[in-house]
C-alpha cells in the first residue's frame, strides 16, 4: 500500500512538473517572423487600385483598375469612383477630426447601427480616409458594418 502511494505521488508530481515546464516553454515561444514578399506591380497597375464595396447584406461589388492620380487619398478615390459610376455618395467633415463617409449607394450610417469603414491591403488604418494615401496596386475595401475598433 505504501509503495502504491509513493508511486502515485511520483506520478502526480511528474505530471505537475511536466505541465509547469510546458507552460514555461509556451510563454517563451516566439514565432518566426516572415516578411511578405515584395509586390511586383506592373506598369498598368501603377496608376490604379482595386476597390471593393461590401454593403453588409451579402452584396459585394469589386472593381479592378480604378484609376488614381499621384498623392490621391482613399477618400478622393471613393469620391471620384462613385461620381463616375453614378453611385450615391455623401460624407461629413468634422473640424479637427477629418471626414467621415456617411453614405455609399442607398446605405447610410446608423442604418441598423452600421457605419462605413475602410481597409487598405487588409489593414484597418488608424487615420481617416481623407489622410490615407493610396498607391498603385493597393486593395481598398469599404465595408458597411458595426463599428470595429482595433484597440485592445
Amino acid at each position: 500500500m505504501a509503495e502504491r502511494k509513493r508511486l502515485w505521488s511520483w506520478t502526480t508530481g511528474g505530471i505537475i512538473l511536466g505541465l509547469i515546464v510546458g507552460v514555461l516553454i509556451g510563454w517563451s515561444y516566439q514565432p518566426l517572423l516572415v516578411s511578405a514578399p515584395a509586390r511586383n506591380i506592373s506598369p498598368s497597375e501603377n496608376n490604379s487600385v482595386s476597390l471593393m464595396i461590401d454593403y453588409g447584406n451579402g452584396k459585394v461589388q469589386t472593381f479592378d483598375k480604378v484609376a488614381i492620380s499621384k498623392s490621391q487619398t482613399v477618400l478622393d478615390t471613393l469620391k471620384d469612383f462613385t461620381a463616375s459610376q453614378k453611385i450615391a455618395f455623401d460624407s461629413k467633415t468634422y473640424e479637427g477630426m477629418g471626414t467621415l463617409v456617411t453614405q455609399i449607394g442607398s446605405f447610410k450610417n446608423n442604418d441598423s447601427n452600421r457605419y462605413w469603414q475602410y481597409w487598405v491591403n487588409n489593414q484597418k488604418p488608424t487615420i481617416g480616409a481623407q489622410a490615407q494615401k493610396v498607391m498603385g496596386g493597393d486593395w481598398v475595401e469599404w465595408k458597411f458594418m458595426p463599428f470595429v475598433s482595433e484597440e485592445k
